[in-house]
């Protein structure tokens, strides 16, 4: 650190000393000369000799002084600078959720021209194309190539078509149908659906429809494993009539029947196809033979004639019957899988290819249901032993670990676990690049997975574990992604980086969900290992769920927690995990499921002294079991439970210290609006948004604001739509699209019953209209939006709002 007097500002300081000080005395000797100069001539008239004396005076003296004056001024405001002022507060623009892929042509595709023709046909005449066939038989592939036919046909352009893989985060199960329709609405800037129920399933296909009939003419949906993924947009196509956007589903056997009349069947591919492939991947096409000169002079015959004369193109012919063809016999093992012997003239790249291809099929085990599975399995015994030992560690790793799609960051977490010396998250370390150069792993939109027929290859198709290596890389993983969720969670809240935060829990959540599955958790020593981090990933996504009204993820990851915790005897955490899923029960209206929960809570908080989460116990009986009574329509005054919420939240309110001292305020702000006490209210939440301010709680502050302008709707409007306003701004800026759609919906509510309001909020009395809009298709995923559809009738001047316009929801 640099001494006091001795840095870079002294430095300019005393430059500024030097230049004001040449300037005064430069300004000193022109003022001096000036005067002898006016003054020698002013005495030769009466005029100079009255005023000359005085002009004498201003040059020598005043001018000098002024200088000095002004020179004084400067340098001390130099010295002394004032502090900046504060910069208006940052308009932090929601990150954008992936889009779908740019359409890029797919490679050559062999002996399926039926297929393909067929798969066209299909589309044009029902609007829904399934391609299906057994796994790895080349469904996608056709798929592609139909929608590159009707590109070719110009029937469409490349760039409205949207391409979504549907291929799971975990390692073993596909998605489940709320989960799918998230992760395709969420492509397209669509509000998830907050649960699984078939009315919200509905209105996620009828928004995802309509969203692409603005901007896309074919959607692609790829790598489809099981019907339940795709069922609940399927009648938002057959019901209208073969219109477009067409839809395209490629994906195994068991979805031909989801759409009845538009399956597209796959069979392996034929030996010629296959014989194909491996003469285009391994170069040994016979070329065209050369044109003769006198082919120019033909032109002057027919074209049947010049047909017959034009040489032909000769296949490679089979070897002699009495000597067996080992390419034959490769093309008979694959059984029509495309990817399987494309994987073998990768592996076979030697001068003697038929001597390794016979090794291959030598090492071989026939009876494997999949054929890529058993030619991977024998790659692995061919190469495994030249892969340096943690690139083989790593290769068994990447099979055991219950997610796919890694980051980088999450490559270099394993990595380290095992090697800390191997690399970094700055690049991808070198046991993973040695894996990703021999094609063992690959890429997706800069995500990498270990594929399927490799795991199974490794793990055997039982999919037992790697013990050891699972001990070392499963909490690894988990400890990575519960340090990150973790992080993002708290910045949720802070106005710089709430927005991509939330973006990022956007984009990992699906990640996330697949730690929680208990089969891969039956050793007890990985369990044990894991068990808490886990509890910290949950809760970090508790606090994200309830966030965004997501009560169906809120419930899988609290059932989850709690099986494991009940395993792993952590009664607790298995208490935790009881609270979490009375919450999300009560979020859907299941009072009676969440009040069973609550009771399996209330044993465990009895014995509050004897773990660390007791007191958290306590209060969240006592918070739930009041908001429970509070939405089944109990007065606050009233409720058995309410007396010691209130106290609960006072002691807490009162801690400053304490980290949930604002969130405690704003709840007794809410319990006075209940009881109708406005006045009470506005104090505690006026506490609440100082203290939010000062520990830069953009959420806290924002849902203080909110209320303050419930508590005021009642005697001052204006005010209220003031708060409201900043606190739509607050909520924005941290991207919490749930708490922006309220405010949304205040505000247009209040311009429906106050002129004076609507014409303040828009340029003329239905402003309303437009607020109320984006309040719905904010919320266009929550199973409830039936008070603004009411504020909506009544904007659109069907009915009068039977509540007031400060009505919260």
């Amino acid at each position: 650190m640099s001494k006091p007097g001795r840095g870079p500002q002294s430095e300019r300081n005393f430059l500024t000393k030097i230049a004001v000080g040449s300037g005064f005395v430069i300004t000193w000797f022109l003022g001096t000369l000036a005067a002898e100069l006016l003054g020698g001539q002013a005495n030769e008239t009466s005029i100079g000799q009255f005023a000359g004396r005085f002009l004498l005076v201003a040059l020598v003296v005043v001018v000098p002084l002024t200088t000095l004056v002004w020179a004084g001024i400067k340098l001390w405001k130099w010295r002394h600078p004032s502090p900046p002022e504060p910069p208006p507060p940052p308009e932090v623009a929601w990150p954008a959720e992936p889009e779908p892929a740019a359409w890029r042509p797919p490679g050559p595709i062999y002996d399926r021209d039926d297929e393909v023709a067929a798969t066209v046909r299909t589309l044009l005449a029902t609007g829904v194309a399934v391609v299906c066939g057994a796994r790895d038989v080349g469904t996608s592939a056709v798929a592609e190539a139909a929608v590159q036919s009707l590109i070719n046909d110009r029937r469409i352009a490349d760039r409205d078509v949207a391409r979504v893989d549907l291929r799971s985060r975990s390692s073993r199960t596909p998605d489940d149908a709320r989960a799918t329709a998230g992760r395709i609405l969420s492509m397209f800037r669509q509000d998830e659906p907050a649960n699984g129920t078939p009315k919200v399933l509905a209105n996620a296909a009828e928004r995802l429809h309509d969203v692409l009939a603005k901007q896309y003419s074919v959607l692609l949906l790829d790598n489809v494993a099981v019907p339940d993924e795709i069922e609940w947009l399927i009648p938002q196509w057959t019901e209208r009539n073969n219109r477009q956007p067409w839809l395209v589903i490629a994906g195994e056997t068991a979805i031909e029947s989801v759409v009845p009349g538009s399956g597209v069947a796959i069979a392996p591919l034929s030996t010629d196809g296959m014989r194909e492939i491996w003469h285009a991947d391994t170069d040994t096409m016979p070329k065209e033979p050369a044109r003769p000169l006198m082919y120019r002079r033909r032109r002057f015959l027919p074209r049947w004639v010049r047909d017959l004369l034009r040489p032909r193109r000769e296949l490679p012919r089979s070897a002699p019957l009495s000597t067996p063809d080992p390419i034959d016999a490769l093309v008979a093992v694959c059984r029509g899988r495309p990817r399987a012997i494309k994987a073998v003239a990768r592996e076979t790249t030697g001068t003697d290819r038929e001597a390794e291809v016979l090794a291959l099929l030598a090492s071989m085990n026939t009876d494997e249901n999949n054929p890529l599975v058993g030619i991977w399995r024998a790659v692995l015994l061919r190469t495994e032993d030249s892969l340096s030992p943690e690139a083989a560690w790593l290769l068994h790793a990447l099979a055991v670990i219950p997610v796919t799609a890694l980051t980088r960051e999450a490559i270099a977490a394993l990595v380290t676990a095992h090697a800390p010396d191997a690399g970094s998250s700055d690049a991808l370390p070198a046991p993973f690049e040695e894996l990703r150069v021999r094609d063992f792993v690959e890429e997706v939109r800069n995500r990498y997975r270990l594929p399927l027929e490799i795991r199974w290859a490794i793990t055997g198709q039982a999919d037992q574990p790697d013990v050891d290596k699972a001990r070392v890389a499963v909490p690894a993983l988990v400890r990575h992604h519960a340090d990150r969720v973790v992080r993002r969670a708290n910045q949720l809240d802070v106005r710089s980086v709430g927005a991509r935060a939330a973006a990022w829990l956007h984009e990992e959540e699906p990640t996330l969900r697949p730690l929680f599955s208990p089969e891969y958790y039956q050793d007890g020593e990985v369990l044990l290992a894991v068990i808490d981090d886990l509890a910290r990933i949950a809760g970090a996504l508790e606090y994200w769920y309830v966030r965004e009204q997501q009560a169906d993820g809120l419930l899988k990851v609290s059932a989850a927690l709690g099986e494991l915790a009940d395993r792993a005897q952590r009664r607790e955490l298995s208490a935790l995990a009881a609270a979490r899923k009375a919450t999300a029960y009560r979020m859907v209206g299941q009072r009676a499921a969440a009040e069973e929960q609550l009771a399996l809570v209330a044993g465990e908080a009895r014995a509050a002294s004897t773990h660390d989460l007791g007191t958290e116990l306590v209060t969240r009986l006592h918070v739930e079991k009041a908001l429970l009574g509070l939405a089944g329509g109990e007065s606050t005054r009233d409720g058995a439970e309410h007396p010691k919420v209130r106290r609960s939240l006072e002691e807490i309110a009162d801690n400053k210290r304490h980290p949930g001292a604002g969130i405690a305020m704003i709840n007794l702000g809410a319990m006075h609006l209940a009881e109708n006490s406005p006045g009470a209210a506005l104090e505690y939440l006026e506490r609440a948004e100082a203290m939010a301010r000062e520990r830069q709680d953009t959420s806290c502050q924002a849902q203080a604001v909110e209320l303050q302008g419930i508590a005021l709707s009642g005697s001052d409007l204006h005010e209220a739509v003031s708060r409201w306003q900043e606190a739509k701004q607050l909520f924005k800026a941290i991207g919490e699209e749930q708490g922006r759609a309220r405010c949304l919906q205040h505000l247009g509510a209040a311009a429906l019953v106050d002129e004076t309001v609507a014409a303040r909020l828009a340029d003329g009395t239905r402003g309303a209209v437009p607020l109320l809009q984006e309040s719905k298709q904010l919320r266009a995923g929550q199973p409830d939006t039936a008070l603004v559809d009411e504020y909506l009738r009544a904007a659109d001047g069907d009915m009068g709002p039977d509540k007031p316009a400060y009505a919260p929801k």
